[in-house]
């Protein structure tokens, strides 16, 4: 058995656009005529694509894909060597064609980030052989392990005992798709103490903040809540506190100078629970209250509308059949 074999040949394009590679029918042809049927994988061509991807496997790579675009110019370029009985060490055709000129002119896209091509033959070899030689031959090994191009076009030409072997590469030119903009407000509806809290960890963690908070009373409440993306203020928030703990929670954010802006109460089991959202003060007058009666809250309002202060927030609720109310005023 004779083997003749010639050296990789790597072209790397700078492009200054991204562009999905097209369907072989969509691009212009030049000096690129081939049969189109002749573009799909068919026997040893197959065995070269799948030992190719085994190879990237082992590497810890991501497999290539086979497409028609590539097809073309390996295809044309296996033609061409059988025709004059040798594939080119230096990749250029009968037509003078290097590696970028022939690609471009067989629909490959101008502006393909990075190319390739490489190239094997000999008489009564096969795919096992053309492998082992690109395996072992840092050049071609490279190119097979280069995790840039994903693209490629497989194709064998036979000249009687001989075959001649060519393999392109591209880089996907395809644009990545845009990530979608999050959303400006978001909403969970209906949630259990433990799911809000688990929803209220997520949200934050994807830069949302919560703006208003509502819960159903009873033995399980239920926790309804509207989220913005945050703006880079400092807040925070506390849901499920009874008085006591509620009022513990009051007096330390306050102490780190937060300003409460939304409360609301709720019963649970016979007895008042509280949820709060706070953001950092920008030094305006305020003031707060929780669990007064309505007749307590009509006289803090007019005593503080009298010092200049603006009801901001007002929330009223029962607890054993008798109605309170949490309020916010400002200055």
């Amino acid at each position: 058995m004779r083997i003749q074999t010639i050296t990789a040949a790597l072209a790397i394009v700078a492009g200054a656009g991204l562009l999905a590679v097209p369907t072989a029918s969509a691009a212009p042809y030049t000096n690129c005529d081939v049969d189109q049927a002749a573009l799909a994988l068919r026997g040893e061509e197959s065995t070269v694509f799948d030992q190719i991807n085994r190879m990237r496997a082992d590497a810890g790579l991501k497999a290539v894909t086979h497409s028609d675009v590539m097809a073309r110019p390996a295809e044309w370029a296996s033609n061409d060597s059988a025709a004059r009985g040798v594939s080119p060490a230096d990749h250029v055709d009968t037509l003078g064609r290097d590696i970028k000129t022939r690609f471009g002119q067989c629909g490959v896209p101008t502006n393909a980030p990075k190319i390739a091509e490489i190239n094997f033959y000999g008489t009564g070899v096969e795919p096992a052989d053309a492998m082992r030689f690109w395996a072992n031959s840092p050049g071609h090994r490279a190119i097979i392990l280069d995790g840039a191009l994903n693209k490629v076009g497989v194709s064998v030409i036979y000249q009687g005992e001989r075959r001649h072997w060519t393999v392109t590469f591209a880089a996907d030119t395809a644009a990545p798709a845009p990530t979608p903009a999050p959303a400006a407000t978001v909403t969970r509806s209906n949630l259990t103490g433990a799911a809000h809290q688990t929803e209220f960890d997520s949200l934050v963690a994807q830069g949302y903040r919560i703006s208003d908070i509502q819960v159903t009373g009873g033995n399980d409440p239920r926790y309804s809540s509207t989220w913005v993306r945050n703006d880079g203020r400092a807040w925070q928030a506390r849901h499920g506190l009874d008085s006591a703990v509620y009022q513990r929670e009051f007096d330390t954010l306050l102490a780190q100078g937060y300003r409460l802006t939304l409360v609301r109460g709720y019963e649970v089991n016979g007895t008042s629970r509280f949820v709060g959202i706070w953001e950092r003060n920008d030094g305006r007058a305020w003031q707060a209250r929780h669990d007064i009666t309505v007749a307590a809250f009509d006289a803090t309002a007019a005593q503080l509308s009298g010092q200049g202060y603006r009801l901001v927030h007002e929330h009223r609720y029962t607890v054993q059949s008798k109605t309170y109310v949490a309020a916010v005023w400002n200055k």
